[in-house]
């Protein structure tokens, strides 16, 4: 969290949704979460994971954050994938800024379903927004 608020202190650092970026955002890279072993012994067979971070100006992801998780294995599935993710660089207005982010992911037994979810991706964005508006 730390590092987070670090970077989100930075005036470089811009909350906006993925519309608001000149051209969109464009994710370039994606990676699956891995489901944890140590939640298969446990029998749980999904959950659900939100993480928020940033990308940089060149659009490699930075500082995930683990918002919430129905496991905490969850969470840091969720954050390790995310940060094997890459964007298109971000533009703001002509600059390049770090771009604040909030991702969900569905994490299950079966691999090829892991994903992120869209609809619960616009909702912990608007949450963001909410966050940082809020200061």
């Amino acid at each position: 969290d730390t590092l987070m608020l670090e970077a989100l202190k930075k005036p470089e650092t811009v909350t906006v949704g993925s519309r608001e970026v000149d051209g969109g955002l464009k994710l370039l890279q994606v990676a699956r979460p891995v489901y944890p072993e140590a939640v298969a012994r446990r029998k749980v067979s999904s959950g659900r994971a939100e993480v928020e971070f940033i990308i940089d100006p060149s659009g490699a992801v930075r500082v995930p954050r683990i918002v919430s998780a129905t496991e905490p294995e969850f969470g840091s599935a969720a954050a390790s994938a995310v940060l094997l993710y890459r964007f298109a660089p971000p533009q703001k207005d002509g600059r390049r800024p770090r771009y604040r982010k909030a991702f969900c992911f569905s994490i299950c037994s079966n691999a090829k379903r892991n994903r992120c979810s869209p609809a619960l991706t616009r909702r912990a964005e608007a949450r963001a927004e909410i966050h940082a508006a809020l200061g």
